[in-house]
């Protein structure tokens, strides 16, 4: 393939662009061209690495995997700068070369400067001189604050985007738009062992903004206020001045603080801020009894004790999202709301900032090289699962009449939950059962089944729900066994990190139900049932089902075989959500609802009988592209 995806980075940006994206639909082009109608434009994130580029919409609504526009690595980019009628304003079109025409993405109304120096930088990198590329990158902005080179040129997209002000372009990116100033700040050491602040998110998150130092924020506070000619915070001096950190990654805490409403009217409730910085320090001192912060004995105690305050070792909070604890509108961290509050809404976000440097990613993103050749943990390697661990982990996710299996089928086959139900899923003895629903609501089959493939549909992996990476240990508590699929797309992120604030759903790294959700399980078993009613003139019973010549092919033909390797769990993603990734990595929904039924059997057959897995992604939407002919022109 002449276009390759880009790999997930880990490394600093040579440079971040605001740009306007002119829409690639044939009939939107059509309609502004006759006049029709006005031309789509949406606006768009570019940053380029040393290694590629992403990009990225801004707005976090859009944020969600499958509208990522695109990650591609230099050699398969070509970067035109095109002459508008404007002697100002260019057109950037970037080209994907490729063996079968030229695919691209146009940029519009881009300062002349702006799209001469992005196509000098990616000139240089081609070149592999990355030393050239970030003097380009520098500019005129060299001997100032690192904001000025994308503020000024956000400053000028803004200029030329009618339909958003300033305010909403800045503040909709990385949920912003709720932050008081200073709650949007992450501070980092960045490669050349400098202290730095970034305005959003962190380097490997792609989306964060580089600020500076301390006195570049304080600059930049005072000119975004000035050029929003509005208060931004409640607090005034807020902007300018800078409070306590804690050491464990610098998360910014202070005092209790005024969250809503004018500072007349302001309301103030417990948050994170009047137990989170005391709790690091009281794990900081009780680690300092073995040893000096620089000494593997006091690190390997720090995580311990760190682990066990912010209860990390507890299965009930390790399991349950950021959110899922509240009183008295005020958000909680311990489930029995009374220990540690969060706060309000407002708090989620810089509470999980904080968290996430509690708990760093110690390792670099293959798990193997270790940053400053320390461990975080007495786990010098992750440790083989013995058999005690597995089953501990299996039984977690035993069935109960009550539970939401059970429940799913008693409804669609209007029978009793505690007898036939149960009898179904051969749940009453828990180490027989033969399917069950992991913590993300994904259907998943008993590990080591008879005839259960690697990486078929409902295959399933052990996870560390703590990512071992963040000193989480390999105790059964903190292990759960889930959909392969899931544990791909989770790899060594922090649920209860930044990435997760509004939830496993809605994240830009969706985790619920992406693999079969039970809805659309038992929608395989109702058909089942239809056509077996439809062949022998008579209803079969629930129980019957898994018994009969067309349900043990349901299992042992579909649910249990796969002709992809390991790397298909992305097909299988799109293919459950009724999509699917074209060649510029860009997600497409094809049908209007996941799909169920029949149709879903044959979505999953064709990753049974294909003969590799790209075949089975082309079968697969081909077949959907029909049906959603068909439902369209019903």
């Amino acid at each position: 393939e002449a276009v390759e995806i880009l790999d997930d980075i880990d490394e600093y940006a040579v440079a971040s662009y605001t740009l306007t994206k002119k829409s690639n639909n044939r009939l939107s082009k059509l309609t502004s061209a006759f006049g029709l109608s006005e031309e789509k434009t949406r606006r768009v994130d570019l940053t380029i690495y040393s290694s590629g580029v992403v990009f990225l919409y801004p707005d976090v609504g859009d944020n969600e995997e499958g509208k990522i526009l695109g990650k591609f690595k230099l050699e398969n980019l070509k970067v035109e700068v095109r002459k508008t009628r404007s002697t100002n304003m260019r057109t950037l079109r970037f080209n994907y070369l490729r063996g079968d025409g030229a695919p691209h993405k146009d940029f519009v109304n881009v300062k002349r400067e702006t799209a001469q120096e992005i196509e000098n930088i990616v000139d240089a990198l081609k070149k592999k001189d990355i030393s050239k590329a970030r003097e380009l990158a520098d500019g005129s902005s060299k001997e100032g604050s690192p904001y000025l080179r994308w503020f000024n040129q956000v400053k000028d997209t803004a200029l030329v985007d009618t339909d958003n002000d300033l305010c909403e372009i800045l503040y909709g990116r990385n949920g912003q738009l709720d932050n008081r100033l200073e709650d949007g700040f992450v501070e980092e050491i960045d490669e050349d062992g400098k202290t730095v602040f970034w305005w959003g998110v962190s380097r490997n998150n792609r989306t964060g903004r580089k600020i500076g130092s301390a006195e570049d924020r304080k600059k930049f506070c005072e000119e975004l206020r000035s050029v929003l000619m509005k208060d931004i915070c409640v607090e005034d001096s807020a902007m300018v001045t800078e409070g306590p950190f804690i050491d464990a990654g610098d998360a910014r805490v202070g005092d209790q603080e005024e969250v809503s409403g004018t500072k007349d009217e302001a309301l103030k409730i417990p948050s994170y801020h009047d137990w989170f910085e005391a709790a690091v320090d009281e794990c900081k001192r009780e680690a300092a009894r073995v040893g000096e912060p620089e000494d593997l004995e006091y690190q390997h105690e720090l995580t311990a004790l760190l682990t066990k305050k912010f209860l990390m070792d507890e299965r009930e909070r390790l399991v349950s999202q950021l959110d899922a604890f509240q009183r008295d509108g005020v958000y909680w961290w311990d489930p029995a709301c009374q220990k540690f509050p969060i706060g309000d809404s407002r708090h989620l976000e810089p509470f999980s900032a904080a968290l996430e440097q509690v708990f760093p990613d110690h390792y670099k993103p293959n798990g193997v090289e270790l940053l400053d050749g320390q461990y975080v943990q007495k786990e010098k390697t992750r440790p083989s699962w013995p058999e005690k661990t597995k089953k501990e982990c299996w039984d977690k996710l035993r069935n109960p009449t009550s539970g939401v299996l059970c429940k799913a089928f008693a409804s669609a086959f209007d029978v009793a939950p505690a007898s036939d139900v149960a009898t179904f899923v051969n749940d009453q003895n828990a180490p027989d059962s033969e399917f069950r629903v992991d913590m993300y609501g994904n259907v998943v089959a008993k590990p080591g089944a008879a005839g259960l493939a690697p990486f078929s549909v409902c295959y399933t992996e052990y996870d560390h729900v703590l990512p071992w990476s963040r000193g989480g240990t390999s105790q059964s508590r903190n292990v759960e066994v889930i959909s392969w699929i899931a544990n791909r797309r989770k790899s060594n992120y922090f649920l209860h990190g930044t990435d997760y604030v509004q939830g496993w759903s809605t994240a830009s790294k969706p985790l619920n139900e992406i693999g079969l959700s039970v809805e659309q399980f038992v929608s395989l078993w109702l058909n089942l049932r239809d056509t077996l009613t439809r062949k022998n003139g008579t209803r079969a019973r629930l129980t019957e089902l898994r018994s009969s010549k067309l349900g043990k092919r349901l299992v042992e033909d579909i649910l249990y075989k796969t002709c992809a390797m390991e790397n298909s769990w992305k097909l299988y993603r799109d293919v459950l959500a009724g999509g699917s990734t074209n060649m510029n990595g860009e997600y497409e929904q094809i049908l209007p609802a996941r799909p169920r039924g029949d149709l879903l059997k044959t979505l999953l057959a064709f990753f049974a009988t294909a003969d590799d897995a790209e075949e089975a992604a082309r079968k697969a939407r081909n077949y959907m592209m029909m049906d959603a002919a068909v439902i369209n022109s019903a």
